[in-house]
């Protein structure tokens, strides 16, 4: 309990001491309530669209970032699609990107991936072989 609240905001801390705080759950019941309040169809939708609209920052590595997007997509319970690989690949700097798709189009030929994941294991070798050169 002591640890669950420094990691929510304001709001939601009053939530918490309304509907949990104090209770004596168990830790099923509580993740159940959690989990409605906060997994609800919508809740992931707004997570979605958070995913759909992260672009690289120009002071963050581009490891820092796969690492991020990958994190992010995880928790909106993305699913693998041509339309999130577009997404990443265009949240990427310029300088990024461009590299990205010559290397994708070497990889993948004219196929478009689908497995982020891949293409970002991918992105994250080309970046740690130019810190070699």
């Amino acid at each position: 309990e002591r640890l669950l609240v420094l990691c929510m905001n304001n709001t939601q801390k009053i939530w918490f001491e309304t509907k949990l705080s104090g209770k004596n759950l168990t830790w099923q019941e509580a993740h159940d309530i959690v989990a409605n309040k906060f997994n609800t169809p919508l809740h992931q939708l707004k997570l979605y669209a958070q995913v759909m609209r992260m672009v690289q920052k120009p002071d963050e590595s581009l490891t820092a970032y796969i690492d991020n997007f990958l994190e992010k997509k995880m928790e909106a319970g993305c699913e693998e699609s041509q339309a999130l690989v577009v997404a990443f690949l265009s949240s990427l700097l310029p300088k990024h990107r461009e590299n990205a798709y010559l290397l994708i189009a070497m990889k993948y030929g004219s196929q478009c991936p689908t497995d982020v994941d891949a293409v970002c294991d991918l992105i994250k070798a080309m970046a740690s072989d130019n810190k070699r050169i």
